[in-house]
């Protein structure tokens, strides 16, 4: 057993204390941790006893970070993982955290796809083939991929994502309004059969004309 002579507030990490045993510093925990197992100064105390509060100060650090990173902006799995080993978080406490944000729907990799791929919709339009390979990098399954990305709209995701560009183009010729149009659409990831159609109806919205300019 050891005595604690002293649990004092920690300088500049708000909500967190100080635990000296015998007039020596011991580790650093939540407050809230030392209440709730009754620490008080004067007591005595197992060693044992504090190395497990340790690991219960360990895991709620992690958890604390995840929801913070979770605050912003929903997150795949990967990216989470990612974040914690990055904070230097041990592993068995980042699978732990993993496992409760899992249970409580704070993770859900099926749900963040659909988020992804509304998003990029909404503000961002990309090619089906570019959105896949960024839910891939996201660590997304590919039945998941599967099942929430097809290429049905991409015609439609093209001309929205190249309208506002066709405009600052407006005043060149057609073989240098296709090749920069088309530039900028084959970097979001459309296919050129996509590029081409889009490019052609921009085109011929500019001209005023249903002909097609492709022998242009």
């Amino acid at each position: 057993m050891a005595v604690i002579t002293s649990i004092k507030p920690n300088r500049g990490a708000r909500g967190r204390v100080s635990v000296f045993l015998d007039g020596r510093f011991f580790c650093s925990m939540l407050e809230s941790i030392a209440e709730q197992h009754g620490l008080q100064e004067g007591g005595e105390v197992e060693i044992e006893d504090l190395h497990l509060l340790q690991e219960v100060d360990a895991y709620a650090q992690a958890l604390d970070a995840a929801v913070r990173y979770l605050s912003y902006r929903p997150r795949s799995e990967r990216e989470v993982r990612m974040r914690l080993r990055r904070g230097n978080f041990a592993p068995e406490h980042v699978e732990r955290v993993l496992e409760t944000l899992r249970r409580y729907g704070y993770v859900d990799d099926a749900g963040f796809a659909r988020y992804w791929k509304e998003a990029r919709d909404q503000f961002s339009p990309r090619g089906s083939r570019l959105v896949a390979m960024e839910l891939r990098q996201k660590g997304i399954d590919r039945d998941v991929i599967e099942d929430v990305v097809d290429d049905e709209q991409d015609d439609e995701h093209a001309y929205t994502a190249a309208r506002k560009k066709a405009q600052q183009l407006r005043a060149l010729p057609y073989p240098d309004f296709r090749q920069r149009l088309g530039s900028y659409l084959a970097r979001r990831g459309f296919d050129y059969d996509v590029i081409s159609d889009v490019v052609q109806r921009l085109w011929r919205e500019r001209e005023g004309s249903a002909e097609d300019v492709e022998a242009e």
